[in-house]
């Protein structure tokens, strides 16, 4: 998931790009992405679904104001993910500045309860056999603690000694002994000491261990316990990463307790790879986790700054191109750099596939386990404690079972069947036909398949929001039938428990500043924009129309001396097949319409002359004939005089052979007809459904898109006084290139605040390389 942000506050608007990955490519098996976002005590906020297009989705949610959470939390997800395991969907958080803790800084602070959890390393402690015992101590917003204390068993002897090393991990030696094993420790910032019993020791069973790791590969050790068990004797060893198998090796203590192996791996790709022990029958015993980092999983990427531009208003102009010539799918965020969290904190599309997506809990500065000044001892712990998993012989019986998904994902899919009709009906009534209005306004009708059964699907339908379908053989079968339909997304809607997530991100004073000022200064700019007082109006509620009326009319055009006709909502709107029918069945008595011949058209009303508007600007009537009457929102018939057209002194006469002669051309005496077209804002109301519309249904789309603002300053119009609080300053969800198109110039404007700039680019290539730039201008 790559945000634009990881920090918003109540009203902004969140951008965000998936990558759908299978392995270490983009996947092209899935077609629909879903993503559901909850608020602090695990309710519902919005759930969104939106197409997958060579293995990525793009979207926003916009966040309300009346948002008093601290935390926007993420489950993002395919039906394929879904089937295979729900623990895989990916989760998160994003965190909301409140306008109250923008005035208290040390309020992200706060640590109210602690945990401290040890993981024994490959899974199980085995009593008398030593091994290595990893711990962490974190605080409840997941931030690291110090800690230290000592290991005792029921005897109240020591065992061993322990300190954290590194954010709060360490590590440390232990031979169990004792029926029961204690730790007893301080935490940092709290009083006093606790004590904390640890998981028993086994009595059989075996220890993986990870000895040495060298530039070459791993060494390794297994040991088993004193007491023998059938299922310690024989195993073998799978060393695998990404559902590749890379390295199987047997081994064999029937006759010793313990084995030293060794796995090359020049050859690994970077990323986790996994030492997973298997018992003869192929039940999994103990398992170790080690993280190779070859660096061959990055692609260099070429970004100049050809203009730099940090003052009010100015123009930044940045090229980015790439090495290669395979397509390389990415994503580009600018963002004023007081408004993100420290570095070290936000995540990107290479922790975030190699580490989070393959470990457990919130990683503290995961971004910094695959920087270059990374200690090695400090990866493995992280390894050690975040990928720990322990096996039982009793429990594991059902973990290992071969899945095989089948995926029947087509985008939106529509299935459907007719009842009430035999196979002879249907031989009378002919082809199944399907109309709906198409997103360029465009009436379409298409052929609906039946098979023997009078079942119908329909595949890889894209559009947004919803679509509205009629359907309708094409002779009248002579008897009732009826249509049913199955259509729309099936969204996870499992309840989240919300306690098990990691909590506040320590924000930065100077992102707490930030959105200090943001916040003010929107309200400042809310206060120009909204510059009346608050006004209770008591009356009639509006209808419909008078609703239509306000959005399509201006001046003249708004007078109560008018027929109007709602398009848009007209349920027997897919009845008509062109404009003039349509007009036909709608005007007025009195009103006629004549021709010259050819596509010369004439409204008259009164024998005078009725004049065309579309969009309010005058028009001859055969240019309304060449619409699409899906193109029409609103009609609106004006009653003579219309008093927006000047009088003509010199009134004409058209002569019509054959129809009406001697037309007055006197203005405004033949009223007008206005026709108005859809746009992006039409208030698209929705009716109860009239229950004598058969047949005609409602399907459910994906999630609507819009396009990121970005304001143009050179252009006068949009160089206003109104204050800029643009926090995201550039935002690109399709930066494609390839070996056509190898470089791009992107351009934006910065706002009235932002002094220093950062610009993050994140993607991956045909080749499943990871693109990553992170640069601070200031």
């Amino acid at each position: 998931m790559h945000f634009d942000r990881p920090v918003y506050a109540p009203g902004d608007t969140v951008w965000f790009k998936a990558y759908i990955l299978a392995g270490r490519n983009l996947s092209y098996s899935s077609t629909n992405f879903f993503i559901e976002f909850f608020n602090a005590t695990g309710a519902p906020v919005k759930q969104l679904v939106y197409p997958i297009i060579s293995g990525s989705a793009a979207g926003f949610i916009k966040i309300d104001q009346s948002l008093k959470s601290e935390f926007l939390f993420y489950k993002a997800y395919t039906r394929q993910i879904l089937d295979l395991n729900r623990e895989f969907t990916t989760r998160g958080m994003l965190q909301v500045i409140q306008p109250e803790s923008a005035n208290s800084i040390s309020k992200v602070y706060i640590n109210k309860q602690h945990q401290l959890s040890f993981f024994p390393e490959g899974g199980n402690m085995i009593k008398n056999v030593d091994s290595y015992i990893a711990f962490k101590a974190a605080g409840n917003n997941g931030v690291p603690l110090k800690t230290q204390g000592v290991i005792i068993n029921n005897f109240n002897e020591t065992l061993a000694k322990f300190s954290d090393t590194h954010n709060g991990m360490g590590k440390f030696v232990l031979t169990p002994q004792g029926d029961s094993i204690w730790a007893v420790y301080q935490i940092e910032g709290t009083p006093g000491y606790n004590k904390l019993l640890l998981p028993q020791p086994q009595e059989q069973g075996v220890v993986f261990n990870i000895i040495k790791q060298t530039d070459t590969g791993f060494v390794f050790r297994v040991k088993r316990g004193n007491v023998l068990n059938p299922n310690s004797k024989r195993f073998f060893l799978l060393v695998h990463s990404a559902n590749n198998v890379f390295y199987e090796m047997p081994i064999d203590l029937s006759n010793s307790y313990e084995f030293f192996g060794s796995v090359k791996t020049t050859k690994s790709e970077s990323g986790v790879l996994k030492f997973t022990l298997f018992s003869e029958e192929k039940l999994p015993v103990a398992e170790r986790i080690v993280f190779i980092n070859a660096k061959s999983h990055l692609q260099s990427l070429n970004v100049s700054n050809t203009k730099i531009g940090l003052g009010k208003r100015t123009l930044n102009e940045i090229e980015v191109g790439i090495s290669d010539t395979v397509l390389t799918n990415m994503s580009v965020a600018v963002v004023d750099d007081d408004l993100l969290l420290s570095n070290e904190l936000q995540s990107d599309i290479i922790t975030s596939t190699l580490l989070e997506n393959e470990l457990k809990g919130y990683i503290y500065q995961a971004s910094y386990y695959l920087s270059d000044t990374v200690k090695a001892e400090y990866l493995d712990l992280l390894m050690l404690t975040h990928g720990w998993r322990r096996y039982s012989f009793e429990n594991e019986k059902d973990t290992y079972v071969p899945f095989t998904y089948q995926t029947n994902e087509n985008y939106i899919t529509l299935e459907g069947s007719v009842k009430g009709l035999t196979k002879d009906d249907l031989a009378k009534a002919g082809e199944l036909n399907l109309a709906y209005n198409a997103s360029d306004t465009s009436f379409n009708i298409i052929p609906v398949a039946l098979d023997n059964n009078c079942n119908f699907q329909m595949n890889q339908l894209l559009f947004t929001d919803s679509l509205q379908v009629s359907f309708a053989f094409a002779k009248p079968p002579g008897k009732n039938y009826q249509i049913e339909i199955n259509s729309g997304f099936s969204f996870d809607n499992t309840p989240e428990n919300i306690t098990t997530a990691t909590g506040k991100y320590p924000v930065r004073q100077n992102t707490v500043l930030g959105f200090k000022r943001y916040i003010s200064a929107d309200s400042i700019r809310n206060n120009e924009i909204k510059s009346l007082k608050e006004i209770i109006v008591k009356g009639k509620q509006k209808s419909q129309l008078d609703i239509m009326d306000e959005t399509y009319t201006t001046g003249f055009f708004r007078t109560d001396r008018a027929v109007r006709i709602d398009v848009i909502n007209d349920p027997y709107l897919l009845t008509y097949t062109d404009v003039i029918s349509y007009l036909r069945s709608k005007l007025p008595p009195g009103i006629q319409v004549s021709s010259t011949g050819g596509s010369n058209l004439y409204f008259v009303w009164r024998n005078s002359l009725t004049h065309i508007y579309l969009n309010e600007q005058t028009v001859d009537a055969a240019t309304i004939a060449d619409l699409s009457i899906n193109q029409i929102a609103y009609i609106k018939v004006l009653r003579p005089i219309f008093l927006g057209l000047p009088t003509n002194p010199n009134p004409t006469d058209i002569n019509i052979p054959g129809g009406i002669i001697g037309i007055r051309q006197i203005f405004g005496t033949g009223g007008a007809i206005c026709v108005y077209t859809k746009r992006g804002n039409d208030p698209m109301i929705k009716k109860e459904a009239n229950p004598s519309r058969k047949n005609i249904f409602t399907i459910s789309g994906y999630s609507v898109s819009k396009e990121f603002y970005s304001p143009d300053y050179s252009l006068a119009t949009q160089n206003d006084e109104t204050i800029d609080t643009r926090k995201t300053l550039y935002w690109n969800q399709a930066l494609i290139l390839d070996s056509k198109k190898r470089k791009e110039i992107l351009k934006f404007y910065n706002n009235d605040f932002a002094r220093s700039i950062r610009i993050i680019i994140q993607g991956i290539d045909a080749k499943g390389r990871f693109v990553y730039y992170n640069q601070l201008l200031k």
